[in-house]
């Protein structure tokens, strides 16, 4: 059996993500009553946590299949809480500040989507000192060609 192209994998986790995201929308609309404080915060706090679970597990795994699983699971579970989430800040903040908030929570999505793959980097190059110090050691001991035994 032939591996599927690349942009035919996209093709089908895109298509599979707004399907499920269709069906999580729908199931926040009925079953959470966003003019209840409470239960609205309490929704975007589950939500919040398999966001993170999704994550989380998209990275450490090394499992194809797991990773398009955690990879759904982060999209449909954000888009989920989106409605949720500009419903109760509507419902919670006056007209004079919303906008401002809705403008903070992107620029800090953004930052965070930003510094997040800032961070990895820098982590990636943290990963890479090890092995320089290594080498430098590896380096003296052996001494130049010309000073060679």
């Amino acid at each position: 059996m032939d591996p599927l192209d690349p942009v035919v994998w996209w093709g089908i986790i895109s298509a599979a993500t707004m399907l499920l995201g269709i069906g999580a929308i729908e199931l926040t609309r009925r079953h959470v009553d966003v003019d209840n404080p409470w239960v609205a915060v309490r929704a975007l706090s589950v939500l919040n946590a398999f966001t993170i679970a999704g994550v989380v597990i998209f990275a450490v795994t090394g499992n194809f299949a797991l990773e398009i699983a955690a990879y759904l699971v982060y999209q449909v579970v954000r888009g989920a809480g989106g409605p949720i989430k500009r419903a109760w800040i509507n419902r919670q903040f006056e007209s004079n500040v919303r906008a401002t908030i809705f403008s903070m929570h992107a620029q800090a999505d953004a930052f965070g989507q930003v510094a997040t793959v800032r961070a990895a980097l820098l982590v990636v190059a943290a990963l890479l000192v090890p092995p320089q110090a290594i080498y430098a050691f590896i380096a003296r001991l052996v001494g130049r060609p010309s000073e060679a035994r």
